[in-house]
């Protein structure tokens, strides 16, 4: 860490940029020399800052100069950090994270290249107030004598506050929301707050927003969690999505691991539970699902919110009073302030007024839209849309109708017609409600070319996004209005199938127990093989296609469960119409019963246990398979 003390003041707009490349440098070694994540992330938003400002036009004075508080923030961050055994102040902690935030929106607005002068110096404002911070808690004496953070436990605390979303940079019409839940916050840091509304109104957004305001950084600090269930469809896969996000994938008994790693700390903690009503809403899953919300409401310092389509908060704990109203659409001109900040039309536009009332008011149509309007007129979208019915609006059909009018003009926009094989890729992700990496698209020999094209117009029209992870994936109602509308092409589905028995092949072929790494595959894709195999079960015709691969993928995934204890109970309970239909296929059968057996013997379920493996052996027997690898 001696090359900290080359470290020295800039004296001109060349050396504020060289310098502060340096800087970023030096502190993205140190980020991955102690494993701290938001130093790195810190360290790369000052790299592409640097090197945006480069190109700027407008106020670039302004911009020099915080590229140059920039600088000083990171020479002091880069000094707190080359002792790596020195105590971190919760105050430290928490300006580096607010600091993190400021980049974050900095950046934003340097690369749209409508920053102004006014927001320059609000940046400037908090950054100064950061540094100063910082550079007293550095300075002060109680500060070394006082309990403090370690750069350990910073190090555990950032790989979570890492996991957060981005602050809407587009935020408008829910000021009253906001400011509601904050102060309910600010009055009960053990608050049960439930979001509630329809598709696309808005809540995960609202939250994001909640998240990263500086009232609740500064109650929560880094111990503010945002955890998507949207692709946990039973308790085992809420447990199982909560687990991972702690890092707790392979510990005994999930739930109590989560409540202990929660009651790790009494400090105030904030989980949300984004699309919430996924595992909620089935009814034979409810009443587990409450249960367990029920177990994290007991923590006294954890507060809740939910996410969640309709207007019903889940039984079994008490919610915070005021309730919070279900969100509405936006009124008019928070609307119109959203369109304008995404598509760049004249202030006189005549249409625009009654493309915006084609919305509804519903910010997921609103972007949508705009998103059009950034490559057609608005009254080109004007006539494609009455081609295609207005009638759906004009005569009061509720609001999830108008949702997927707009998907549907964003499906049938002309990036989207000139390149017929996005829409086929948006089918594709209908199935994958975990997402998937690029890298993982261009190696499964889709039946379709321009797979980073595709991938670009889906993004760029706003019918897909990139999530923290990487992973290119669809929001809950385009990827249900997709796979209802839009199903994949047989082709493009047995391309998706053969990459998912491919995850099972590797292991299985040796019948060895599988590996770490590829037990950590199978893992990453659980949500998106369940996801598949239940579309597959549901739409086969006859299980015999294409030599039973759905019924023997289903047999794979039943041995890993076994072998691992990785998967859901509630997939066993949903077998029963496949064994009757394997009547004729009595290996295949008696394969899926054994491991039936053995799995509801260990996780105690409805099932008759002794049953199953008799009739398993019966089946065996009738075919003349007793051996080891018949029975796998």
């Amino acid at each position: 860490m001696s090359r900290a003390r080359d470290l020295k003041a800039p004296s001109k707009t060349e050396d504020v940029l060289q310098y502060g490349a340096i800087a970023a440098r030096m502190l993205k070694e140190i980020a991955e020399a102690t494993g701290v994540p938001c130093l790195k992330t810190i360290a790369g938003l000052t790299t592409l800052i640097i090197q945006t400002v480069q190109t700027v036009r407008y106020n670039k004075d302004e911009c020099i100069r915080m590229a140059e508080r920039t600088y000083w923030l990171i020479c002091a961050i880069i000094n707190i950090c080359k002792n790596t055994e020195a105590e971190l102040p919760p105050d430290m902690v928490r300006n580096i994270e607010r600091f993190q935030d400021i980049l974050q929106k900095l950046l934003s607005y340097v690369q749209s290249h409508v920053i102004t002068v006014v927001t320059l110096a609000e940046m400037q404002e908090h950054a100064s107030r950061r540094h100063q911070e910082i550079m007293d808690v550095l300075s002060s004496k109680q500060a070394a004598l006082s309990p403090g953070i370690t750069l350990e436990d910073f190090r555990r605390s950032s790989s979570t506050l890492s996991l957060l979303p981005a602050s809407p940079l587009i935020f408008t019409g829910r000021d009253k929301e906001q400011q509601e839940i904050i102060t309910t916050m600010q009055n009960n840091t053990t608050a049960r707050i439930a979001v509630l509304g329809p598709g696309g109104i808005g809540k995960t957004t609202l939250m994001l927003a909640v998240l990263h305001d500086y009232t609740i950084v500064d109650i929560f600090v880094t111990r503010r969690y945002f955890i998507s269930c949207d692709a946990a469809t039973t308790i085992d896969g809420l447990v199982s999505t909560i687990g991972k996000y702690f890092n707790l994938e392979e510990k005994p008994k999930l739930s109590n691991a989560i409540i202990n790693y929660i009651n790790r700390s009494k400090d105030p903690a904030l989980m949300v539970l984004d699309n919430f009503e996924t595992p909620w809403e089935i009814p034979e899953q409810r009443s587990k699902v409450e249960n367990f919300l029920a177990l994290l409401a007991n923590i006294s310092h954890l507060s809740i919110v939910l996410t969640m389509r309709g207007v019903e908060r889940p039984g079994k704990i008490r919610w915070t009073r005021p309730f919070l109203a279900p969100l509405v659409p936006l009124a008019d001109d928070a609307a119109e302030e959203i369109f304008r900040d995404i598509a760049d039309i004249n202030n006189d536009d005549p249409d625009l007024m009654e493309l915006l009332k084609l919305t509804d008011n519903l910010p997921l149509a609103v972007t949508l839209m705009a998103h059009l309007a950034e490559s057609e007129t608005c009254t080109n979208i004007l006539s494609r849309w009455k081609q295609e019915n207005t009638s759906l609006l004009s005569d009061g059909v509720d609001k999830i109708s108008s949702l997927e009018k707009s998907i549907s003009m964003s499906i049938s926009s002309p990036r989207m017609k000139n390149t017929p094989e996005a829409l086929e890729l948006l089918s594709l992700l209908s199935l994958l409600p975990d997402g998937i990496l690029e890298t993982t698209l261009l190696q499964m020999k889709l039946p379709f070319d321009n797979i980073p094209k595709c991938r670009f117009i889906l993004i760029s029209t706003s019918l897909a996004y990139v999530d923290e992870r990487g992973r290119v994936k669809t929001l809950t109602p385009i990827r249900e209005y997709t796979r209802t509308y839009h199903p994949p092409r047989n082709e493009s589905l047995q391309s998706l199938n053969a990459y998912m028995n491919q995850l099972f092949n590797v292991w299985m072929a040796n019948y060895e127990y599988p590996s770490q790494h590829q037990i950590n595959a199978i893992w990453n894709e659980l949500g998106n093989i369940y996801s598949i195999l239940d579309y597959n079960l549901q739409s086969a015709r006859d299980y015999a296609d294409n030599n039973f691969q759905t019924v023997k993928a289903v047999i794979s995934l039943l041995r890993l469960m076994d072998w691992t204890a990785i998967g859901s109970i509630d997939f066993l309970l949903s077998l029963s119409s496949i064994i009757k239909q394997l009547e004729n296929q009595k290996l295949l059968q008696g394969q899926i019963l054994y491991h039936l057996g053995n799995l509801s013997h260990r996780y105690m379920t409805s099932r008759d246990a002794e049953k199953d493996l008799q009739h398993a052996y019966d089946c065996f027997e009738s075919v003349g398979a007793l051996n080891e690898q018949d029975v796998y």
